[in-house]
């Protein structure tokens, strides 16, 4: 876990839309019913009394395929590549990086956003007295299992809920996942290195909210 994650407060383009176009796996046109099962899952995921493992299962399992097997799994990768042991909103705003069609949105691509996620982590860790050129780099965790989500990646796929509901999707996909990082607030590591990426977060929502209407 880097040093910005532990001051985390507790608590390819065709998975995008575009504005002639929706595709169909990324943007659900079924709504979720009352008795359905998609509407007892989100209720139950969006519980503040569901357990954090059986409320992160029972997300994982909301969202689409294309988005637990493309951002989830790069997410975990990126996660693995720092030697990190739990999966933070850093690595999810990095794993949606992955695609190209966020990275364009964004208007950065994966390395940068890599090269400026290192250089928060090194100015944290001079401001309490260390230099990283003394510290050896990080060791990869090779692990096939999916990595427990920090507490603020919990709220990001809780946010994502949010967003699903109000677009009435019976799915969270990639859109509702950046959504749910782009509400996040100084010192989250995601929202510190979409400041230090010099993104304008609120312009951000509202391109990324319009292209869905």
């Amino acid at each position: 876990m880097t040093l910005r994650q532990a001051c985390e407060p507790s608590g390819c383009c065709t998975g995008w839309p575009s504005k002639s176009k929706r595709s169909t796996s990324s943007w659900p046109e079924s709504r979720a019913g009352h008795g359905s099962r998609s509407a007892t899952l989100l209720a139950s995921a969006a519980s503040p009394s569901t357990r954090n493992t059986e409320g992160e299962n029972t997300v994982v399992k909301l969202l689409t395929a294309d988005a637990r097997k493309r951002v989830l799994t790069s997410a975990a990768d990126e996660a693995r590549r720092r030697g990190d042991r739990r999966m933070g909103t850093d690595h999810l705003l990095l794993g949606l990086l992955h695609e190209p069609a966020a990275a364009k949105l964004l208007g950065v691509d994966l390395e940068a956003a890599r090269r400026a996620s290192s250089d928060l982590d090194r100015a944290a860790l001079a401001a309490v007295g260390f230099e990283a050129n003394d510290l050896d780099p990080p060791m990869p965790i090779r692990s096939r299992r999916r990595p427990p989500f920090t507490s603020g990646a919990r709220e990001v796929l809780k946010r994502g809920i949010d967003e699903a509901r109000a677009a009435k999707s019976r799915a969270i996909d990639t859109r509702h996942l950046l959504l749910g990082i782009l509400t996040r607030e100084r010192p989250d590591p995601a929202a510190e290195l979409l400041a230090a990426l010099a993104i304008d977060v609120a312009d951000t929502r509202e391109r990324l909210k319009r292209l869905a209407t």
